[in-house]
């Protein structure tokens, strides 16, 4: 995706820990006729205190189509070290 594209785009990370509901994370959006145009953030995470893994995917969105990046539907896993 480029940010001189016509058309709005953004990314949205999604993180569970554990079987846990997701939650959704922007970290880049880009709105046609806006300077600077692209938006991005910086999201914190707050990891809960009996987490023991943690699993990440992303979506972006680019005219009017979704796009997925979950390592092929297995999404980005990872433990979590205990105190």
């Amino acid at each position: 995706l480029q940010s001189n594209d016509p058309a709005p785009w953004c990314v949205v990370a999604h993180v569970r820990f554990d079987d846990g509901p997701a939650e959704e994370y922007p970290l880049v959006a880009v709105v046609s006729g806006q300077a600077p145009g692209v938006v991005s953030f910086v999201p914190t995470v707050v990891i809960p205190a009996q987490a023991r893994t943690m699993s990440i995917w992303f979506l972006a969105f680019y005219n009017s189509q979704s796009y997925f990046d979950s390592n092929f539907g297995m999404n980005f896993n990872f433990e979590i070290a205990a105190d």
